[in-house]
């Protein structure tokens, strides 16, 4: 049997999970039914739980492999909270410093400075950059996706949380690529793309495209990887400011 990686006192999954159901409120979910996945440790891409058994590719949204302990990782912040604790607002440091210069070489041209930001504003901002940029309002974005859930970020939310909340102007939602439940009828991930890409097209031509401030992507919900060649496709749309949501 695996252990925890955090050495906790030997429990069954059954107290964990009461516990959890006990005090914890989930998001995405009916709570009535609930029945969360116990985790007790991890290692790549691998999880188990605190009987022993495993599992694969349940990595948790919003997670990044730094959560499944990957050894290189973990030496690397056990060294640097070593050597200094986060603070806010964030002052200069040698490794912040190193990784924005690293950002900076992979902009595009002009671009020397990097701004980074955290939590569900970075939407928002987004818009409010592109609307002031562009002079434009309309902001386009997929009905499957994920984008925040205040102001203008649920508005641009696609799914059906938005629509009691829509509260922001000029937000207008388009299909997004998905071949699993594809929109376009299609067979193949080429299909897919092709289809999704001209349907972007002609909803950009009836907004407007003068009209378009921003396109947000691809966030999408569930999480997919959109096929090749699609957001080269998105990029393509010149008179439109296009914007990757990392969510």
């Amino acid at each position: 049997m695996k252990l925890a990686i955090h050495n906790e006192v030997a429990v069954s999954n059954d107290e964990v999970r009461q516990l959890d159901r006990a005090f914890v409120f989930h998001s995405w979910s009916m709570q009535g039914n609930l029945n969360p996945l116990v985790i007790a440790g991890a290692q790549g891409c691998e999880l188990w739980d605190y009987e022993g058994n495993t599992a694969r590719f349940q990595q948790p949204a919003g997670e990044r492999q730094h959560w499944l302990s990957a050894p290189r990782v973990l030496a690397a912040m056990k060294a640097q909270l070593e050597t200094r604790s986060p603070s806010r607002p964030p002052p200069p440091t040698l490794p912040a410093e190193k990784r924005r210069s690293a950002s900076s070489t992979s902009a595009p041209a002009g671009f020397s400075k990097v701004f980074f930001t955290n939590a569900g504003r970075m939407p928002m901002r987004t818009i409010r950059m592109a609307r002031l940029y562009t002079g434009r309002d309309k902001v386009l974005s997929a009905y499957r996706s994920y984008h925040g859930n205040t102001g203008s970020a649920i508005a641009a939310t696609g799914d059906w949380r938005r629509v009691p909340n829509e509260f922001s102007r000029g937000h207008v939602h388009f299909f997004n690529p998905y071949l699993y439940r594809s929109e376009f009828n299609a067979a193949t991930e080429e299909e897919e793309c092709q289809r999704a890409l001209a349907h972007l097209r002609r909803i950009i031509e009836c907004e407007g495209p003068t009209a378009i401030a921003a396109i947000l992507s691809p966030s999408p919900a569930p999480p997919s990887v959109p096929p090749a060649g699609y957001m080269q496709g998105v990029r393509a749309r010149r008179r439109v400011w296009h914007r990757a949501d990392p969510r």
